[in-house]
């Protein structure tokens, strides 16, 4: 007889069993041939609710109760119909484990071109397919050849364990079911009765997700506790996921939610909708599980508006299960420039974005609530009250809500609460203004009101580098003493040249046996700030004067920079004192000789 005959006959055993009652899981076929020839045990890890057989060449069986396995080849399902069964195998003697409920029903598959055992200890044949032996105690079941699939169930006590073997090979009998090879052994633990079902923290997600608009959908789902500050106006989520210790999803229970403050809104299910955000008109809300063990809490702002915070206590049916304290920037109440931070020298005809231009980003600002909080922005604020040089200039109304400056064609980001800033670039239109001039950041709130920052003062170059001095900060510098060297440029009207412009064309040589370059050293690409560009030297350890010379490409044509550091106080004795020391010491010990001369003449 075929190893295909055997098959087919064993699903129809399989089929005829089942309309009789006997097997309490149905099995079912697939058309995979992963394990049709080896000599191997097989776990179905999948349940199927509406098993069929399908003409093929491998039997498959479903399984019941299973928690959790280790070990095994996983073996995916193979997309025959929607019945088909993942597996676990073992072969050549390995071992694996799991953990299981003990009314579970584990189907097992023996697959073996020689005689074959199913072994239990610690549990029961509940049913069998293809068996042609099985032994008094419905621990052992045997097959000449071929397929072999059974169903175990455990009859040990919650905690204990049992194991399910199998052999194979020409000794395998009923009497002697251990004479062969073993093809592999599972060794089970069942669930303790007080565990499984029974929420597990450890095992289970409550955590604290990103606020979000009312009526729109969240759009990922953090495993940790957000840290940020909501931002005014947004709606609180809460994501519960409830697993027992065996990592079983909680099938059973209400979920309530309570607030200290505002209102909440709970939710069953996997993922959250747009329209739930609406609901929230309670302190106090609950609502039964559906059997998936997942919640959403929507909480809403306690008051509009205004900063706050609310803790929410969440319970399954009465148990406390967590805590989340989320709390809300308020309003915007105040604008303010960072100074620090911002650029005070902007560019003439800096008017439209260029990707990767190092002028953006050039304005730095934080926008606070009444409560001194910083808020989280969905847009930028705006330039308002330009005067001089600064008539007709805005910032960058380009969108950027990334978080990060780290592209180099950011010209806006967005503040949030995390960061406590915003950034913005300048754009100055085509003009002949240049000079000194001043502006305001505004801001219009969510209740319709303006605010602005004070005056904030500032330069505009217009044209390109046009003049440049080099100077150093001492005349004279000790042995180790930190020289800098400041090149300074301007443009045709003496204005200091705009944050971001290149030092184009820069050639700087200092000589290197008086001083060593600290820090990243000047090139052409450096970029001007505030007008200038600094370099740093340490002062060596010998006296003179070191050589120097700066150039950089202006629009009027200019000579280098040049000239001499000098290094005085070195350590260690010149020649000269050398000299005046041996004349000295001559010219005391010629006294000392005069002198023993006159007392030897008055003797």
């Amino acid at each position: 007889m075929s190893t295909k005959t055997i098959y087919k006959r064993i699903a129809l055993v399989a089929v005829a069993a089942l309309g009789a009652g006997v097997l309490s899981v149905a099995p079912a076929n697939a058309a995979t041939t992963t394990y049709a020839t080896a000599e191997t045990l097989a776990l179905a890890t999948s349940s199927a609710v509406t098993p069929t057989v399908s003409a093929g060449t491998t039997l498959d069986f479903l399984s019941r109760g299973i928690i959790t396995t280790t070990g095994g080849t996983a073996v995916a399902a193979a997309a025959v119909d929607a019945a088909d069964t993942a597996y676990k195998t073992l072969t050549a003697g390995a071992t694996a484990s799991g953990t299981v409920y003990a009314t579970a029903q584990l189907n097992f598959l023996i697959q073996s071109a020689s005689k074959a055992s199913i072994v239990v200890s610690g549990g029961t044949i509940s049913s069998s397919s293809g068996a042609e032996g099985l032994n008094g105690s419905n621990t052992v079941a045997t097959v000449t050849t071929g397929a072999m699939g059974v169903v175990v169930t455990p009859s040990v006590a919650a905690g204990a364990t049992f194991t399910v073997s199998a052999y194979t090979g020409a000794g395998v009998t009923s009497v002697t079911p251990t004479n062969g090879v073993l093809a592999g052994i599972w060794t089970f633990t069942v669930a303790s009765a007080s565990a499984a079902g029974v929420p597990s923290l450890a095992d289970s997600t409550i955590t604290q997700q990103a606020g979000i608009a009312k009526g729109v959908a969240a759009t990922t789902v953090l495993t940790y506790d957000t840290g940020s500050r909501m931002g005014n106006g947004t709606v609180g989520l809460i994501y519960v996921n409830l697993k027992d210790a065996y990592e079983s999803q909680i099938a059973t229970g209400t979920l309530t939610a309570q607030t200290t403050a505002g209102t909440v809104n709970v939710v069953v299910a996997a993922s959250v909708g747009a329209g739930d955000s609406y609901a929230a008109v309670t302190a106090f809300d609950s609502v039964a599980n559906s059997g998936t063990g997942a919640f959403w809490v929507y909480v809403n702002q306690p008051v509009a508006n205004t900063a706050g915070s609310a803790t929410v206590t969440l319970t399954l049916s009465g148990t406390v299960i967590g805590t989340k304290t989320l709390s809300w920037g308020g309003d915007a109440a105040t604008i303010a420039l960072v100074s620090a931070s911002s650029s005070s020298n902007f560019a003439n005809g800096y008017a439209a974005y260029a990707s990767g231009n190092v002028k953006n980003l050039n304005v730095v600002y934080t926008v606070k609530d009444a409560a001194g909080n910083a808020v989280t922005l969905t847009r930028q604020p705006t330039l308002s009250d330009g005067t001089g040089s600064l008539l007709g200039a805005s910032l960058s109304a380009a969108t950027d809500t990334s978080g990060t400056a780290a592209a180099a064609d950011i010209d806006t980001l967005y503040q949030t609460s995390s960061n406590g800033y915003g950034l913005a670039t300048m754009l100055v239109p085509s003009s002949t203004l240049n000079g000194a001039g001043s502006y305001t950041l505004s801001f219009v709130n969510a209740a319709g009101a303006t605010i602005k920052s004070s005056v904030n003062t500032a330069t505009v170059s217009i044209g390109g580098t046009n003049s440049f001095t080099a100077s150093w900060d001492k005349a004279t510098y000790a042995p180790g003493d930190i020289a800098t060297l400041t090149i300074a440029a301007k443009d045709a009207y003496g204005n200091a040249i705009a944050n971001g412009t290149a030092a184009t064309g820069l050639d700087l040589v200092v000589s290197t046996a008086g001083l060593t370059a600290v820090g990243t050293a000047a090139t052409a690409t450096s970029l001007f700030s505030a007008g200038v560009i600094t370099q740093k030297y340490a002062a060596g350890n010998t006296d003179g004067s070191y050589a120097f010379s700066v150039d950089i490409t202006t629009a009027t044509p200019q000579s280098a920079s040049v000239g001499a550091v000098k290094i005085t106080g070195a350590a260690g004795t010149s020649n000269a004192d050398v000299l005046k020391a041996i004349v000295s010491l001559i010219a005391s010990i010629n006294k000392q000789i005069a002198a023993l001369q006159k007392a030897l003449l008055r003797r």
